[in-house]
């Protein structure tokens, strides 16, 4: 289940990241930088939206280290928004793109 399912909209496929992004006060680059790496880049195992015939294209170091980092903060930020407290933003500057 991805976070945008649990917190987006239900009706608009379309609009759940940015609704996501606005539930959870994350910055929309965040999300849409952690879709697009965790979609296209990887390997057999781990890259999720890639044709039999696309080439695999695995993730840098700094990416991956990125992706783990901003999966981790998203988890703490589902925690949070749960136990209800005041949710400050999370921004490009707390998790610099790679």
């Amino acid at each position: 289940m991805t976070v945008e399912k649990v917190v987006g909209s239900p009706r608009k496929p379309s609009h759940r990241r940015r609704k996501a992004a606005e539930a959870l006060a994350v910055d929309l680059n965040i999300l849409n930088t952690l879709g697009e790496l965790s979609s296209a880049k990887g390997d057999a195992a781990t890259a999720r939206k890639v044709s039999p015939n696309t080439p695999f294209s695995g993730l840098s170091g700094s990416e991956k280290a990125w992706v783990e980092q901003a999966v981790q903060r998203l988890i703490r930020r589902l925690g949070e928004r749960a136990s209800g407290v005041a949710l400050e933003p999370i921004t490009i500057r707390d998790l610099p793109l790679p």
